[in-house]
């Protein structure tokens, strides 16, 4: 959150790898009016398991969003 510091309030998106990214650090950026891309690893804690756990076939797609309009996708 200090690298951000700069960005808060302004609107701006932050693109981030999967060191950086959970669902935790996207809430707090939302809140921060700065919106985040990223991978996410498998495992982080809060995960939506409904999303994380699903087998996929070819060309179909799962997402789960949140009431602060987060969205994971797989």
């Amino acid at each position: 959150m200090s690298l951000c510091r700069d960005l808060f309030d302004k609107g701006h998106t932050l693109y981030t790898d999967n060191w950086y990214t959970s669902l935790e650090l996207a809430e707090k950026l939302i809140n921060k009016n700065i919106h985040s891309v990223g991978t996410l690893r498998s495992n982080r804690r809060g995960n939506p398991q409904q999303v994380i756990s699903k087998k996929l076939k070819r060309e179909e797609i799962i997402a789960k969003e949140n009431e602060q309009g987060i969205t994971i996708l797989k």
